[in-house]
């Protein structure tokens, strides 16, 4: 059995590559190399959920990695001229965004001690992240709507994470 943590690990030890690849134009390449670190991220959950090897670890590492793959490959498409003009202040509010969540999850783990778990909005919103980025390194029209959709919904996301971390009374559980 692969274990979850070396999962997340590849996704973000395969992030550079993929950046590379997208700046030297190699799109199919690029973007199956994007989709296995899409389908990594998904099977690490699986795979720790299934047979019961959730790790503290890997509880901050899995979004970290999300994060680090979305954030540099969004760069990168901006760099590339995949993204530009109005549809950058997308990346930018998907990435202010990310980061504040980023921190307000560490925040309430070790100021409060208390876990914001990863919630089906946090979940699609990467998901509808994923699949936009994928579209628009194959040149697939609806990606830049999707990408507008998707950093729409992180915003709703975020939104239930301030509440329920805010407003939650159970001090060990947010989810």
């Amino acid at each position: 059995m692969i274990s979850p943590n070396l999962l997340t690990i590849f996704r973000i030890f395969v992030t550079p590559f993929i950046c590379l690849l997208i700046i030297f134009k190699m799109k199919l390449l690029s973007a199956v190399l994007f989709l296995i670190a899409c389908i990594s991220d998904f099977l690490d959950g699986f795979i720790a959920r299934k047979y019961k090897s959730k790790t503290s670890i890997g509880q901050h590492l899995d979004p970290m990695a999300d994060k680090i793959l979305l954030t540099s490959i969004l760069v990168t498409l901006i760099q590339t001229g995949h993204i530009k003009g109005i549809h950058t202040t997308t990346v930018y509010l998907i990435i202010v965004r990310n980061i504040f969540v980023y921190f307000l999850r560490n925040y309430m783990n070790a100021i409060k001690k208390r876990n914001i778990y990863v919630n089906n909005f946090g979940k699609t919103t990467t998901i509808s992240q994923m699949v936009s980025m994928g579209m628009l390194l194959l040149d697939i029209k609806g990606g830049m709507l999707l990408l507008w959709l998707s950093m729409l919904f992180s915003f709703f996301s975020l939104f239930v994470y301030l509440h329920k971390s805010l407003l939650n009374n159970n001090p060990n559980k947010i989810s």
